[in-house]
């Protein structure tokens, strides 16, 4: 017996519909296995292959005849509807019209590329999902060995409290005598009044000389300080001999005095200073100023000169020229502004305006000689 064999025409792409919703749970799967489970992300991308496999929409010049198991199932036409991709299969009826205006129907079987597309869409997303397992956080969670504990920032382990990280393992802390565990757990600080000793091993004591007291600060330096009013001095505290009008300071490291205000040091002795007519002393040193109208010259005070259309500045020690003058030796000249300028923002010099430039004294535009 003969049988005519159904020609297959094959769909040439997803509807957009289908389209958008594989990429979105594509993208999703990707995310939710990258921050949150990767366990569900394969979930998703299941569930992008299943709608990919099993979403199509009938075209308006056609209708789609759906066959389960050999069997008539629907036909549908033009809309989006689901079918088994394992159970269904589609078969199409092309609708033609003739000239003379018979029509008839064309029946035609659709190929399943699309479930041989949706089957390397599912073997692409899984292979990609492998290849970054690797650098996703949990992928990267190692097993704690034994002495440690996960990490409570996440992505890792750290040793307990006494065990420190040893090629990839938690070794115990060994405390020497006269010893403690620091606050971290990880390390050990000396006692006080002990120190670490050159090879950072066991802790000696310190040797605290005559008049100094043991200091916090086991791990630098001397492991003591010497007490107020003394210094250190090779190794011992030697009292500190304070002048007249002077004071102890411990942040004076070449002699650990200062002197007093309105003294000046002037070698192992504090002179009193004097400020020199119209001057007045400032601050807690040996310094001094001059009053306003005056400035310093050597050890004294002389008057400051203004000459005609000048002034006194802010600091009451200096002198400058009005607006419109300029400073010429110790005399204020008037300005002489050419044609073309302004004076300028200092008030004691000019500017040629835009579009010229200044020669000679004049200003002029770019094409003049």
């Amino acid at each position: 017996m003969y049988r005519k064999r159904v020609p297959s025409v094959r769909q040439r792409h997803m509807s957009p519909v289908t389209l958008f919703l594989v990429l979105a749970f594509i993208a999703a799967a990707f995310a939710t296995g990258y921050f949150a489970n990767l366990y569900l992300a394969l979930v998703l991308l299941a569930a992008a292959v299943l709608i990919a496999s099993s979403l199509r929409m009938a075209d308006v010049w056609r209708e789609l005849v759906i066959l389960r198991l050999g069997k008539l199932l629907s036909v549908r036409r033009a809309h989006l509807f689901p079918i088994s991709p394992v159970a269904d299969s589609v078969l199409a009826w092309l609708r033609t019209r003739y000239r003379d205006g018979r029509s008839m129907r064309i029946l035609m079987r659709i190929a399943p590329r699309r479930r041989l597309a949706a089957s390397a869409c599912l073997l692409f997303g899984a292979s990609l999902l492998a290849a970054y397992a690797g650098v996703s956080p949990q992928a990267d969670e190692r097993a704690p060995p034994r002495n440690a504990h996960a990490s409570p920032d996440g992505g890792g382990w750290e040793c307990s409290r006494g065990f420190r990280e040893v090629e990839e393992a938690c070794a115990p802390i060994r405390v020497p005598v006269n010893a403690y565990l620091d606050s971290f757990g990880n390390d050990w600080d000396c006692n006080r009044g002990y120190m670490k000793d050159d090879e950072g091993l066991d802790c000696k004591a310190v040797k605290v000389p005559a008049n100094a007291h043991a200091d916090n600060e086991g791990d630098f330096g001397t492991g003591w300080e010497c007490d107020r009013g003394y210094r250190e001095v090779g190794g011992h505290c030697t009292r500190v001999v304070v002048p007249a009008n002077a004071y102890y300071s411990e942040f004076s490291f070449d002699r650990s005095w200062e002197c007093d205000p309105g003294y000046r040091q002037e070698g192992e002795t504090c002179l009193a200073m004097r400020a020199p007519a119209h001057g007045f002393l400032v601050g807690e040193r040996d310094e001094w100023a001059c009053d306003r109208g005056f400035m310093k010259r050597a050890a004294s005070c002389v008057p400051v000169v203004v000459p005609a259309n000048g002034y006194l500045d802010s600091d009451g020690n200096r002198w400058r020229c009005e607006r419109g003058f300029r400073q010429e030796g110790a005399s204020c000249v008037r300005l002489v502004v050419p044609a073309g300028g302004y004076i300028d923002y200092t008030g004691n010099g000019w500017t040629c305006a835009e579009g010229s430039h200044e020669h000679d004294g004049e200003c002029g535009t770019g094409d003049q000689r």
